[in-house]
């Protein structure tokens, strides 16, 4: 009986040893399996965040070209409108002021508009502010029946422009050069008259600045114009 009591505790102690050696095992199994996992985790994360990063540095890449090509544009656009300007300089018709023509006029200035220019002794200015110089066929303070502006300088507006041209029963492309700037637009006339009239933009560095409307005024002639247009001046 003694034999087979200690049979059975040995055989209790090896499985109580075995028992005890395999959660060990499992123990030390489930803690790397653990460690792993995390791992996996820390990976995936630190994965995710390097691809963040390379997002944002593809993103950031991105912008800087796109960035420097309108940069480049930008520059080949000034480019192209200056050697446009300096080869319209070329055609563009002088204007140039002759003493004998001008003999007696009165010197007009508008400092906001940053223009000046001389008129004819009998004209006088109707309106000079912010918005506008302009001259007028009828002395000061003397009323007309009749609209005796015949001259106007404004800053440059596309639609003013567009519609003053629309007006034209007929035209003709026209360019002047005066004082370092060039007079672009047309000449021509309103339907059922034969007085002419100019819309002009003043353009200088590739930037337009004024738009100008002249027309024949009462009693004066188209000299008379191209005069007080060769007598421009300009701030800038």
């Amino acid at each position: 009986m003694r034999k087979f009591s200690s049979v059975i505790l040995s055989i209790l102690l090896g499985a109580i040893a075995v028992g005890g050696g395999m959660f060990v095992f499992l123990k030390k199994a489930n803690d790397d399996r653990a460690r792993l996992a995390e791992l996996v985790t820390h990976s995936r994360t630190d994965a995710a965040a390097a691809d963040e990063r390379s997002r944002h540095a593809v993103e950031e890449a991105n912008q800087k070209v796109a960035a420097a090509n309108a940069e480049i544009a930008k520059t080949q656009k000034v480019i192209s409108a200056l050697q446009e300007e300096r080869d319209l300089m070329r055609t563009a018709t002088p204007l140039v002021p002759r003493a004998g023509a001008i003999r007696g006029w009165k010197q007009t200035i508008n400092v906001p508009l940053g223009v000046s220019c001389k008129i004819p002794a009998t004209s006088s200015i109707e309106l000079n502010d912010t918005e506008a110089l302009t001259i007028s066929a009828a002395p000061n303070g003397v009323a007309s029946p009749s609209d005796t502006r015949w001259m106007s300088i404004t800053p440059f507006d596309e639609r003013r422009d567009a519609e003053l041209r629309a007006n034209l029963a007929d035209s003709k492309a026209v360019s002047y050069l005066v004082s370092g700037h060039l007079l672009l637009g047309v000449r021509g006339s309103l339907p059922n008259s034969t007085n002419a009239l100019f819309v002009l933009r003043v353009r200088k560095d590739g930037r337009t600045s004024h738009l100008i409307w002249a027309k024949t005024p009462q009693g004066g002639t188209e000299t008379m114009i191209l005069a007080t247009l060769a007598t421009l001046d300009f701030a800038e």
